[in-house]
């Protein structure tokens, strides 16, 4: 049994059992498995990054928008001061 069969509820575990099966080119058979890594846990930006990857590798860009676009983050604008 592997981790993520072992710990159901465990994102990490589930993650880690997603990115084998990517790097293995099973990119369809990661997708429920992430998709479980954020039932427990939501919030997580690498479940969600890991799906989007999955989605559009498996053909499936438009299902990999969203996940895409959760991702972004704000640009934070600085402002330059002149030289006096």
């Amino acid at each position: 049994m592997t981790a993520a069969e072992l710990s159901p509820q465990n994102a990490s575990a589930q993650i880690e059992r997603a990115r084998a099966l990517i790097a293995n080119g099973n990119n369809a058979k990661a997708v429920p498995v992430l998709q479980r890594a954020l039932t427990v846990d939501p919030s997580s930006p690498d479940a969600k990054y890991q799906l989007a990857l999955a989605f559009q590798a498996s053909g499936q860009e438009q299902q990999s928008i969203p996940f895409f676009r959760r991702l972004s983050l704000p640009i934070r604008v600085t402002r330059q001061h002149s030289p006096i």
